[in-house]
């Protein structure tokens, strides 16, 4: 039994991997649409790479970014 143990908490990790699948196993749908709403109803955030002259020449649109 304790050779079985062992690898329970082996450096595969499987105790962990298992509790994982178990939360997995628990969410409900209720769980997915409240994190659906929490995810979309905050804006955007973009990440740009970019030159000042590129960001200058873009200006309009990226204000435009703001409002939506």
């Amino acid at each position: 039994m304790a050779a079985i143990e062992s690898g329970m908490d082996s450096k595969y990790k499987i105790n962990l991997k298992n509790k994982v699948y178990r939360e997995i196993d628990n969410v409900t749908k209720e769980d997915v649409i409240y994190f659906a709403k929490h995810v979309t109803s905050n804006n955007p955030v973009y990440s740009i790479t970019a030159t000042q002259d590129t960001l200058d020449a873009n200006k309009e649109f990226l204000d435009n970014l703001k409002n939506k």
